[in-house]
């Protein structure tokens, strides 16, 4: 099985994400609110990890690319998968969510 996104376990790391429309272009997140949420099983009723629109680093959004910044507690979670979904608020009636994102936390030694 694959993983989109592979971390260790206590290490903080930034994420980028580039969002494309179906024929690959990029799509401009200027006027945007953007969100992260992890969560342990698809199925769970809570996150356990979000990520907020004012800790994304939005320089690059006019070609719909964002970095998220994970912290040292957000990756201090137990050894083994998680799914994430990033969501896109363009309009209060235009939401985009991503497909869900395979991220596996690996155990650390130290």
């Amino acid at each position: 099985m694959g993983f989109d996104i592979e971390l260790k376990q206590g290490e903080a790391k930034t994420i980028k994400f580039t969002m494309t429309d179906a024929s690959s272009n990029a799509v401009s997140l200027a006027s945007t609110t953007v969100t992260f949420y992890m969560k342990r099983k698809k199925t769970s009723s809570s996150a356990i990890v979000t990520v907020s629109d004012l800790s994304f680093s939005k320089t690059s959004v006019a070609s719909g690319v964002v970095t998220m910044p994970l912290s040292k507690s957000d990756t201090s979670q137990s050894e083994g998968l998680y799914y994430g979904e990033l969501k896109t608020q363009f309009s209060a009636s235009n939401i985009d969510k991503s497909d869900d994102i395979k991220i596996y936390i690996k155990g650390a030694v130290v």
